[in-house]
């Protein structure tokens, strides 16, 4: 019990100034207990489904579509929920290593494409400049060289005898025949090894002589032309076509 200095009035621990004469009581600050809240500071810890959500939008729309069906994979559905019991500085590590891993299938898949893309633009390219009576020798080149080899002679032969009849039949109109083929998809099979290449053909007139005694036939008409391509040995090799009115 503390008492007043100056009136000597029994004074109680937590009085400020004594009740009897108003004298100020000094206290030792060091002892009070701090009521005030402590600051927190700002959590440090990363969102990491934010960062994912970032990366996602900047990517193009075709790996957009490939990564959402990925995320629709058991294996990486159980992967995911493996990650988020992990701690946050782990889950960031391990959600980067999918987003390597992803854009490395990608990458892999668009080459895949752009490489059949580029073999079958130059291919069709070649096949019809023959079809319309031409002997350019790099176009045969072209073509024998995207040829699946045990399809390679019987095709050409077609191909030549074909272009033969047709400038035959339609002479100088068939040199001037200006061929539009617009690619309209690349659709490779999950096996990696076999592929169909979709392309809309226009032109003034259509050119069918390919002699109903042969098994190929190879018309060039109007129509949704449908190429079929396989893989052997890293490389594609183009197989068949067919033109659907």
């Amino acid at each position: 019990m503390k008492v007043c200095s100056k009136c000597g009035y029994d004074l109680p621990a937590s009085a400020w100034s004594c009740p009897s004469c108003g004298e100020p009581i000094p206290h030792n600050l060091g002892n009070i207990p701090d009521d005030t809240p402590i600051e927190k500071k700002p959590s440090s810890s990363i969102d990491s489904a934010k960062i994912w959500k970032a990366v996602f939008e900047k990517m193009p729309a075709p790996v957009q579509v490939l990564l959402k069906k990925c995320g629709q994979n058991a294996f990486i559905q159980i992967a995911l929920q493996k990650i988020g019991r992990l701690p946050k500085a782990v889950k960031i590590v391990g959600l980067l290593c999918l987003i390597v891993a992803a854009a490395t299938t990608v990458h892999a898949i668009t080459a895949d494409e752009i490489a059949l893309k580029s073999q079958a633009n130059e291919f069709l390219t070649a096949r019809n400049t023959i079809l319309l009576g031409s002997t350019d020798t790099s176009a045969m080149g072209k073509v024998g060289q995207n040829l699946m080899p045990a399809y390679k002679h019987e095709y050409m032969d077609v191909l030549l005898s074909t272009g033969a009849k047709n400038i035959h039949t339609q002479g100088d109109l068939a040199k001037n025949i200006k061929v539009n083929a617009e690619l309209q998809s690349i659709n490779i099979d999950s096996d990696k090894q076999h592929a169909t290449v979709n392309y809309s053909l226009t032109l003034p007139i259509n050119l069918e002589t390919s002699s109903p005694n042969n098994q190929v036939q190879i018309p060039l008409k109007n129509g949704e032309m449908q190429m079929e391509w396989i893989k052997l040995d890293g490389k594609w090799y183009f197989s068949g076509e067919k033109i659907v009115d």
